[in-house]
């Protein structure tokens, strides 16, 4: 079902793809409807939720800037409900403001700017607040490791450099709701994978970098949560995250210039994050995707399973020694 009441032409879209997020909703979309930023409209998409969000979107149909669609049955993947948000889209800037999150009043007027003083940038973020159980940190004390004093002051970034230096590693965006882009880089650069269960954002900031310049402001205007509810939490030992990790950097070595370095470093953590999965066996991965995850991790490190073998011939005599030194002790205690 949708629910369009609006044909004007605003400067910005905002998209809220939604799912079972009752309990934040209201908050997320009224903090959306108040920027001090108005030049706006919004597109709120329901994938089938089963708790109360049906209901809650609905109060807010009669706002002329709203428009509503109702899945009838779930997509199963939040980037196939951004591409629909995306295609209905007319504004030129894209604000995808994730509806488990909130923002500050000023966060539109603040990353507009940015993109109106600067026609080769084509993506901004700024710093953001994550809320857990009721406190909260920002991102710059807790993502951007050995970069985090790089993120104190607002900086621009030409777009493949950045990501040559600082994406290849970890999506250095940590929430899509911090984030503002112009609808043309998007569109030329094509739609979200919707292949990914965690990382279609990493990878489309990154085609989105591939083609502009990035942005970024250090005043956190953006409130993200993490809670059970979380596509990470629910994938967390499910092997989706090393393979995720695996797809990206195979795209970026393809598709990049990046320093041997780097290469080396990245094939180097990939391979020791490859090795310790497997022997630790903590991660139920189902064998198709276990499958792909040793094809990639091949690709990348022809030497991996040689690290692997070495690796359980390595515990395997250590498991002996430990075993023949009890035996020992076992049999000095019987004799004496």
């Amino acid at each position: 079902m949708v629910n369009s009441v609006s044909d004007k032409m605003p400067l910005v879209t905002v998209i809220i793809p939604n799912y079972n997020h009752a309990p934040y909703l209201r908050q997320r979309i009224d903090s959306v409807l108040t920027q001090t930023f108005q030049d706006i409209e919004v597109i709120l998409l329901d994938d089938c939720s089963k708790d109360d969000s049906r209901e809650i979107i609905k109060s807010y149909e009669a706002d002329p800037r709203i428009t509503i669609v109702f899945n009838e049955q779930n997509s199963g993947c939040v980037f196939r409900q951004w591409n629909k948000g995306l295609s209905m889209a007319k504004g030129k800037y894209i604000w995808i403001a994730e509806s488990d999150d909130y923002s500050d009043p000023k966060f539109l007027e603040t990353l507009v700017a940015r993109l109106e003083g600067d026609p080769n940038i084509g993506l901004t973020f700024c710093d953001s607040f994550r809320v857990c159980n009721g406190e909260s940190t920002t991102a710059r004390e807790r993502w951007y490791g050995g970069f985090s004093e790089h993120y104190n002051e607002d900086f621009k970034a030409l777009g493949k450099e950045f990501v040559a230096e600082q994406m290849l590693f970890v999506n250095m965006i940590p929430n899509a709701s911090a984030v503002l882009f112009r609808r043309s880089v998007a569109e030329a650069a094509g739609p979200a994978d919707e292949s990914f269960r965690l990382s279609g954002d990493w990878l489309f900031w990154i085609k989105l970098l591939q083609r502009s310049d990035l942005a970024y402001i250090a005043t956190p205007l953006n409130y993200y949560r993490y809670h059970e509810q979380t596509a990470r939490h629910a994938n967390t030992g499910t092997g989706v995250t090393i393979e995720d990790a695996y797809r990206i950097a195979s795209y970026v070595l393809a598709n990049f210039s990046i320093s041997r370095e780097t290469f080396l470093d990245i094939r180097e953590r990939l391979t020791c994050w490859y090795v310790e999965v497997i022997i630790s066996g903590n991660e139920k991965i189902p064998k198709t995707r276990l499958k792909n995850i040793r094809r990639l991790a091949s690709s990348i490190n022809p030497n991996t399973f040689y690290r692997l073998w070495y690796r359980r011939l390595y515990l395997q005599w250590l498991w002996l020694g430990v075993r023949r030194r009890l035996l020992m002790i076992w049999k000095m205690r019987i004799a004496g």
